[in-house]
C-alpha cells in the first residue's frame, strides 16, 4: 500500500546514511496487528536487494511466559543473539568473520569455545586497538558487557554496514536499554542502523525498562503505524475479497467490527473469501446479522481453522506454551511423540494455513533443532489461550522437566544460564515455586562464578561483589607456611616451577610427593589440589603416566568438596595433557572443550593455559590450526607479560 511505500523510503534514506558512516536508530511503533512485523519484512527485503545487499539481522524479543518476562533473566540477550548471527553469517566464511584482517587472532578460540560474550570481549579489545591506531583515541579499559557488545558491533560494521531489526522491544531487559542509551551517543559515527519495533501502549508504562529509552528519545526518527481509515478498508476489500463491489452495509459493518485494525481486517478478509460473500455480479449474498457470521476477529480466525484437525490444533496449542517460537525437539519430548511425526504434522499445518512457518535450524537448550514461529502475535495469542487451565499447567510442568534434563547435559555457562531462565519461567507458570526458587539460587551462584554483573543485578544482587573465588589462590590459611615445615607452600611451588623450566622432572616430583606425604594435614584442599596437579604435570613430562593418572583422580575427588571453577579448569587441562601424551587425541579434545567453556569466564592465566594446550593438541593433526591457536596464546601472553609460558 501507498503508506508503506512512504515508510520504506524513510528506511532507505537512513540505510544510505548508515552506509556513509552516519548511523542511526529508527523507531517503528503501533498497536498489535498494525503491521509492524510486516513492515520489517519489507525493510529486510530492501536490505537483500542483489545490487545493494546489506548485512542484516532480525531478532524478536520473546513474549512473556505467563506473568514472567524471561528477558529479565537474560540480560543483553537480543544483542548477544544478533552478534552471534553476524559471526555465523553465511555470506563470509567463519574464519574470515573471526579474523576480519584486524589482528583478531585471539578470536580463533571462539569456534572451540562457542561463547558470544567471550567473542564480544575480544572484538572489543581489537576495536580499541583499531581506533587507537586510526585516531589516537583513548579508551577506558574497564568495560561491562554492554560496552563490549557495542565495540564488537562497531568493529564488524567497519567491514560493511549492519542493519539490526529488533521486534517486540516492549519486552526488552534493562541491560539492553542501557546498551541502547550508550550506542545512541555513538551511532552517528558508525555504519549501523538499528530498527526498534514496539507496541506503543505497552511502552507508555513507566514500569518497563524500554519506557525510559523512549521517553529520552524524542529526537529519533520514528514511523508510527495507525489504524486504517474507512476509505483504506474499502480499497483493501477490492484487493482481497473476490467479486467485491462497494456496499455501504458491508463497509460499515466491517469497519465497525475492526475499527481499521489491519490484523483483524485481514482475518475477516480470509473469512469472507472462504465463504464467497459476494456473487459474480458483486452483490452481497450473505446476511451479516446471521449468528453464523463471526462477531470478532478471533471468531473469524477460529472459523478459518476448520481445515485443521483437532490433533493439529492441540499440537499448536502445546507449542504456544513454549513461546512465539517453538522447537521441534522440545515439542516431541513433551508430546511423547516421534520427532518425525511432529515435523510431518507441522508441515501439514503449514500447507493448510499461514499460521506458522519454519525459520530454520538453531541451537536451543543445548541441541540443534528445527524452530518454528507463529507468523503473527494474533495467532500465538489465540493458541496460547486455547487450552484449559489444567492443560496449560501440565504442559509447563512437562517443559520444566525437559529443561532440567537438558541442563544436566550442558557444559557452557552461558547456555546453562539461558536454560535456567526458562526453567524458572515455566516452573513459576506451572506453580512449582520450589523448583523456581532452587533454580534461581543456582543461577545466582553461576552468575557469581562467571562474574556476570548484569545477571546479578537482574536477580536482585548488588552490582559489586567479591570475585576472589574466581582466582586460584597461592597462599594458605595460616599465612606463614605449612605447619612446622622448613619451606612454605609458596616457596615449594617456586622451586618446582624453576626445575620444571630447566627440564628437570624427577627431583621436583620427589619434593612434591614428600611434601604431600609429610605436610598434607597442614594444607587446605585448594593447596592439595594445586600440588597434586603440579605433581601430575611433572609425571606426565617424565612419562610416568600411571602415577600421573592416580594424582589427577585424587585431585578430582577433593574438587567435589570445593566446587571451584578455576581448579576444575586446571584439572581438565592436566587431564588433556595426559591423554594427548598417550595418543588419546579425541579424549584430550573432550577435556579441552570443557576447559574452554570454563576458561572464557575465568582469569586470563587459565585462558592462556587452555589456548596453549589446544595448540599442542593440534600440532600433529592440523599444524596450520595449531599455529593459529599458538598465535592467540602469544597475544594473550604478551598482554600478561608472561615468559616461558609455552612449556
Amino acid at each position: 500500500m501507498q503508506i508503506n511505500k512512504k515508510n520504506i523510503k524513510i528506511f532507505n534514506e537512513l540505510k544510505s546514511q548508515a552506509q556513509e558512516g552516519k548511523g542511526g536508530i529508527l523507531l517503528v511503533t503501533g498497536e498489535s496487528g498494525f503491521g509492524k512485523s510486516f513492515l520489517i519484512k519489507q525493510m529486510i527485503q530492501e536490505c537483500n536487494e542483489p545490487n545493494n545487499r546489506v548485512l542484516n539481522v532480525y531478532v524478536q524479543n520473546e513474549i512473556p511466559i505467563g506473568d514472567v518476562n524471561v528477558h529479565n533473566l537474560q540480560p543483553l540477550k537480543p544483542f548477544a543473539k544478533a552478534l552471534e548471527v553476524i559471526l555465523e553469517s553465511k555470506n563470509i566464511t567463519a574464519k574470515k568473520q573471526l579474523a576480519l584482517n584486524m589482528s583478531l587472532t585471539t578470536l580463533t578460540a571462539l569456534p572451540f569455545i562457542g561463547d558470544v560474550f567471550y567473542a564480544a570481549k575480544e572484538l572489543s579489545r581489537d576495536w580499541r586497538q583499531y581506533k587507537k591506531e586510526k585516531t589516537d583515541e583513548v579508551f577506558e579499559v574497564e568495560e561491562n558487557r554492554a560496552d563490549e557488545l557495542i565495540n564488537a558491533f562497531a568493529l564488524k560494521a567497519e567491514k560493511g554496514t549492519i542493519v539490526l531489526f529488533m521486534d517486540n522491544m516492549q519486552f526488552v531487559d534493562g541491560a539492553s536499554v542501557e546498551l541502547l542509551q550508550k550506542i545512541k551517543k555513538k551511532i552517528a559515527k558508525l555504519n549501523i542502523l538499528i530498527v526498534l519495533a514496539y507496541r506503543k501502549s505497552d511502552a507508555e508504562n513507566p514500569q518497563i525498562p524500554f519506557y525510559h529509552f523512549i521517553s529520552e528519545s524524542k529526537d529519533l526518527d520514528q514511523i508510527e503505524l495507525k489504524e486504517f481509515t474507512k476509505d483504506d478498508t474499502i480499497r483493501l476489500s477490492k484487493i482481497y475479497i473476490n467479486n467485491y463491489k462497494e456496499n455501504e452495509e458491508f463497509d460499515d459493518w466491517l469497519y465497525n467490527k475492526t475499527l481499521g485494525n489491519p490484523g483483524e481486517l485481514f482475518e475477516y478478509f480470509d473469512y469472507f473469501k472462504s465463504i464467497k460473500a459476494f456473487d459474480e455480479k458483486g452483490d452481497l449474498q450473505i446476511n451479516l446479522e446471521s449468528e453464523l457470521i463471526p462477531t470478532n476477529a478471533k471468531a473469524a480466525l477460529a472459523s478459518s481453522l476448520n481445515e485443521l484437525t483437532l490433533e493439529e490444533k492441540d499440537l499448536l496449542a502445546s507449542a504456544a506454551q513454549e513461546g512465539n517460537e517453538f522447537s521441534v525437539f522440545l515439542l516431541a519430548d513433551i508430546m511423547n511423540t516421534d520427532i518425525l511425526k511432529i515435523i510431518r504434522t507441522l508441515k501439514s499445518i503449514q500447507e493448510k494455513s499461514k499460521i506458522i512457518r519454519s525459520i530454520g535450524s538453531y541451537k536451543r537448550y543445548g541441541v540443534k533443532t528445527t524452530v518454528y514461529q507463529f507468523t503473527q502475535v494474533f495467532y500465538f495469542t489465540y493458541f496460547n489461550s486455547y487450552l484449559e487451565y489444567e492443560e496449560q499447567q501440565n504442559i509447563h510442568s512437562l517443559i520444566s522437566n525437559f529443561l532440567q534434563k537438558q541442563l544436566n547435559t550442558i557444559e557452557s555457562p552461558e547456555e546453562k544460564k539461558e536454560v535456567m531462565a526458562y526453567i524458572i519461567s515455566h516452573s513459576q507458570h506451572s506453580g512449582d515455586e520450589e523448583l523456581a526458587d532452587k533454580t534461581t539460587a543456582e543461577m545466582r551462584q553461576l552468575a557469581k562464578d562467571t562474574n556476570d554483573k548484569e545477571l546479578l543485578i537482574s536477580l536482585g544482587e548488588s552490582s559489586t561483589f567479591n570475585s576472589d573465588n574466581l582466582t586460584v589462590q597461592n597462599t594458605n590459611s595460616n599465612g606463614n607456611g605449612m605447619g612446622n615445615s622448613l619451606i612454605s607452600f609458596g616457596d615449594l611451588r617456586k622451586l618446582i616451577v624453576r626445575d620444571y623450566l630447566k627440564g628437570e622432572y624427577l627431583k621436583p616430583t620427589k619434593m612434591s610427593n614428600d611434601y604431600l606425604a609429610n605436610e598434607k594435614e597442614y594444607l587446605t584442599n585448594r593447596e592439595i589440589i594445586l600440588l597434586l596437579t603440579m605433581t601430575a604435570k611433572l609425571e606426565i613430562s617424565s612419562g610416568d603416566y600411571p602415577n600421573a593418572k592416580k594424582h589427577i583422580i585424587e585431585a578430582e575427588n577433593i574438587l567435589e568438596q570445593e566446587q571451584d571453577k578455576s581448579l576444575e579448569c586446571l584439572i581438565l587441562n592436566i587431564n588433556a595433557s595426559l591423554h594427548n601424551k598417550q595418543g588419546h587425541y579425541s579424549r584430550a579434545g573432550k577435556f579441552l572443550r570443557k576447559a574452554a567453556d570454563l576458561a572464557i569466564s575465568l582469569p586470563a592465566e587459565l585462558r592462556l593455559l587452555t589456548l596453549s594446550n589446544i595448540s599442542i593438541l593440534l600440532e600433529s593433526e592440523s599444524p596450520e590450526e595449531s599455529i593459529v591457536y599458538k598465535n592467540a596464546a602469544e597475544k594473550l601472553k604478551s598482554e600478561l607479560e608472561y615468559n616461558n609460558w609455552w612449556n
